[in-house]
């Protein structure tokens, strides 16, 4: 029997909506069934009751990230800085951030796998309502799982990482010159700011910050910052991003990395000892040459002035006559 315009139209209509309702309680069983294990190529994507874990072949009881207890792995931020320079000389900040709007439970409900890669999509609530999200992996070697956050709210310029984490993680790294050697507990800034004088050591600071306009710096400011650690669960993460950032390890069961742009780019790392984790980073970060020789023999002695400087003050301190100060092998 021939169907009528009006009977064909809804009879199509009706197949087009329960196909795309099939479509999407079938994608959401998908990002919905904890206990599925995919490959990314070497890694190993766990999908968990509130999120993930991601796992590597070579140590697969061992977690190298984990969604935090609470699922809301990704926050999303609208924020306004103020940030104004001090020091004698200047080359120390003051941030203020103002926060205006705030995206911070997720929802997982999309993940799609290929080769070397898997996407994780879903939304961002908060009280001015929803935004999408996308957090999408790459196996870009065997031991570097590169990640990019993305979102598609208009102005969204932060963005957050909170990571599952143990009361007894420590977390080592972030540059160098850094007062305390295990960060867990702080918030370490990753900017280049002046070293300061005192770092936070009674009365010693105060006083320079009072003489030389805040000079007297604190335990977490350094010249030589660097976006990366080393835990003591042999866990290790960088950050690809040149803006602003910040680690904040002060909770007890999660971290958290904040980065000041609408995009976060990073790597996740996997080593079987703590000089795998730094060989892995090196491999992107560089390596140093190796040392002269001349390093292993005698004393290295840094004194300012050139090379002029250098020869008189070294001069009577030596007695050897092999030294090269006397013969003029003097290094500046």
């Amino acid at each position: 029997m021939a169907l009528g315009r009006r009977e064909f139209l809804t009879t199509a209509a009706s197949a087009v909506a329960a196909a795309t309702l099939e479509q999407k309680k079938a994608a959401a069983q998908s990002a919905a069934s904890p206990g599925e294990r995919h490959s990314i190529g070497q890694f190993i994507f766990d999908r968990t009751a509130n999120g993930f874990r991601l796992l590597h072949s070579g140590s697969p009881d061992r977690v190298l990230w984990e969604s935090p207890p609470d699922g809301n792995f990704i926050i999303a931020e609208k924020a306004t800085a103020d940030i104004a320079a001090f020091g004698t000389p200047e080359g120390s900040y003051r941030i203020k951030d103002a926060v205006t709007a705030i995206f911070d439970r997720a929802s997982v409900e999309a993940i799609d796998f290929a080769p070397n890669r898997a996407r994780v999509a879903g939304r961002l609530f908060g009280k001015p309502g929803a935004i999408g999200y996308q957090l999408n992996f790459e196996a870009v070697s065997p031991s570097h799982l590169r990640f990019v956050i993305s979102t598609k709210g208009d102005a969204i310029n932060r963005l957050r990482l909170r990571a599952a984490s143990a009361a007894d993680e420590a977390f080592f790294g972030f540059g160098e010159q850094l007062t305390y050697f295990n960060q867990k507990g702080k918030v370490v800034p990753i900017l280049v700011q002046e070293h300061g004088v005192g770092r936070g050591r009674p009365v010693l600071t105060q006083l320079i910050d009072m003489f030389a306009d805040g000079g007297g710096g604190n335990p977490y400011v350094t010249e030589a910052p660097a976006p990366h650690f080393i835990s003591s669960h042999l866990r290790s993460l960088f950050l690809e991003n040149t803006q602003y950032s910040a680690f904040d390890l002060r909770g007890a069961r999660h971290f958290e990395i904040k980065v000041w742009s609408g995009t976060m780019t990073g790597r996740i790392l996997y080593g079987k000892t703590p000089l795998d984790l730094i060989e892995s980073y090196t491999d992107y970060s560089g390596r140093m040459r190796a040392l002269p020789d001349w390093v292993h023999n005698g004393a290295i002695v840094c004194v300012q002035g050139g090379t002029a400087v250098l020869r008189r003050c070294a001069k009577p301190a030596c007695r050897s006559p092999d030294c090269g100060c006397r013969t003029g092998r003097a290094r500046a």
